[in-house]
């Protein structure tokens, strides 16, 4: 399995708490909650967001966004925005907690335009995958697009997401979809590639609007779990996924290799024959809910999948009938 040793940066701006009473509070914690779930299986960190939900103010929003542009490092980023967004004389724009209804202003197209391209003039090898889940994101995210383009140095390895089309936020609808395409179409994957993903979720986001600029198609996540190739009945298959998911990376190097037959960066062999000892480990197993099962013998006596590959051998000729003994 892959490792990145610089994992993407998950940039959040989730504002769910709002001084006027034209725009509903929302649950953007949950909404995050959610995305952070289905992203946990890929190597990435998330930055949190310290400053109190009441408090995400346009200063607030600016100061997060300034130390990401000057961060020293090269890390990709995925930057999350939820909330509201409104419409108004000059397009669209992101509500923050001060935000008016009856004169709307904060987070502007240009704005973001500007930290997206500031960010990418101090590191150019990296990408930028931006999501918005708010009002009005389809325009929000043309008007970004625009600004960019109009920009002589603008960001160009960057794809912009806008989950909710021309019209209100439909707050919990990319946590859902996302979490459908990646465990349905990417379960097996070792990498998940972020254009491809973006294609997809806007197949099934009815009115969404994404723009992938120059976006590297080598943009990726890096899966934290070693890919299994598991068969099955599917109900099975998902229930068995679900236990792996819940190891931590340790557990997962440790024993799920191991239950394969093989080591880390080995071809991986299941283990067949012997069926005459699975029935008594399976048995050992059904019977009990503790204790330790030890199943031993001479070099090469457990797997008989060399026998199978290769025919007899000087070191292998007699593998079937190798004692397996079993406490």
């Amino acid at each position: 399995m892959a490792h990145d040793p610089t994992p993407p940066l998950l940039l959040s701006f989730p504002i769910g708490n709002y001084i006027d009473d034209g725009y509903p509070n929302l649950d953007v914690g949950t909404e995050l909650d959610r995305v952070l779930k289905v992203l946990d299986l890929f190597e990435i960190e998330h930055e949190i967001w310290t400053v109190p939900m009441t408090e995400r103010g346009k200063d607030a929003v600016d100061t997060r966004l300034d130390a990401w542009t000057g961060r020293a490092d090269s890390r990709n980023t995925i930057l999350y925005w939820a909330g509201h967004g409104f419409k108004d004389a000059n397009g669209a724009g992101l509500a923050v907690s001060s935000t008016r209804k009856a004169r709307p202003n904060g987070i502007t197209p240009e704005l973001l335009a500007t930290a997206l391209s500031d960010r990418e003039s101090a590191n150019e090898s990296a990408w930028m995958f931006v999501v918005i889940d708010g009002c009005y994101s389809k325009r929000f995210v043309e008007l970004v697009a625009r600004d960019l383009l109009g920009k002589e140095n603008g960001a160009r390895c960057v794809l912009l997401f806008g989950v909710s089309g021309d019209g209100a936020t439909r707050l919990g609808d990319f946590s859902t979809v996302l979490e459908q395409t990646v465990h349905n179409a990417y379960c097996r994957n070792d990498r998940l590639p972020i254009i491809r993903v973006a294609d997809d979720l806007a197949r099934e986001l009815a009115g969404s609007h994404h723009i992938p600029m120059e976006m590297s198609k080598a943009a990726c996540l890096v899966s934290r779990r070693p890919i299994t190739d598991v068969s099955g009945v599917l109900d099975e298959v998902k229930e068995l996924e679900a236990v792996l998911n819940e190891l931590d990376e340790v557990e997962r190097q440790h024993f799920v290799k191991r239950g394969q037959d093989s080591e880390n960066g080995d071809l991986t062999w299941y283990f067949t024959g012997r069926q005459e000892q699975l029935r008594e480990a399976c048995s050992w197993l059904r019977e009990r809910d503790h204790g330790l099962l030890v199943v031993t013998g001479p070099r090469e006596a457990v797997n008989q999948r060399s026998w199978d590959i290769y025919g007899p051998t000087p070191d292998l000729g007699y593998a079937r009938s190798w004692p397996l003994t079993i406490y």
